[in-house]
């Protein structure tokens, strides 16, 4: 009889991850979160719903949630029964692979309730996506749910110090920019060089080029 506790994640030789992302774009932020964890975990696997990015950064979509992202309420009423068919499926998921991690990325209305469910079955939940000042109230509903959250390229523990995460956000935003001017400053200095050597190697192909006769069927 095993001794695995069925309210831990399970012992693997690799992370599992369970993905949500339930709009375009949440979608095309969920592929470039699973490229990256790829990169640095390359025998990661990740199960989730997603979408057609996602599925192609070797993720296991296992329903096209992107098919059904509603923004009107008329929407979401016709699609709430797919919503309550995935919920009964997220239970089962959770129960039987137990993720090391739950990542939801926008979409809060369904991946509040898949938030839920991860805490009741003690697993680890992170949120990312678009994050201002005006995020923070909702995440401190989202606290009993959620252990952290993803922006700008920074991962944060979720707190009740409200003061704390403005500071986080502002340094976070700091480091994006920093990060964006250095790029833009690299690629700069590089198109310059790039200028400077297509004039002299136009110059060099125009004189070579006079010295030699083609064939004209070439």
């Amino acid at each position: 009889m095993s001794s695995q506790n069925p309210r831990l994640p399970k012992k693997r030789d690799a992370p599992l991850f369970f993905i949500s992302a339930g709009d375009p774009s949440g979608d095309a932020h969920a592929a470039r979160l699973v490229s990256a964890l790829k990169e640095k975990l390359p025998a990661s696997r990740f199960i989730g719903f997603a979408g057609p990015k996602t599925a192609k950064g070797h993720c296991d979509v296992r329903f096209d949630l992107t098919k059904h992202a509603a923004m009107m309420l008329k929407r979401a009423l016709l699609n709430l029964p797919n919503y309550l068919r995935l919920l009964k499926s997220v239970d089962s998921i959770f129960r039987e692979e137990r993720p090391d991690a739950v990542i939801l990325v926008d979409f809060p209305g369904f991946n509040w309730q898949v938030a839920k469910k991860a805490k009741a079955a003690n697993l680890k939940v992170g949120i990312g996506g678009g994050v201002s000042f005006d995020s923070i109230p909702v995440f401190m509903k989202l606290k009993p749910f959620v252990d952290k959250f993803e922006t700008r390229k920074v991962v944060f523990r979720l707190t009740d110090d409200e003061q704390a995460l403005k500071r986080g956000l502002v340094l976070a935003m700091e480091f994006e920019l920093l990060y964006l001017q250095n790029k833009c400053e690299f690629y700069h200095k590089m198109e310059l060089e790039d200028k400077e050597r297509l004039k002299m190697l136009e110059r060099r192909y125009a004189f070579a080029k006079e010295q030699i006769q083609f064939p004209t069927n070439r």
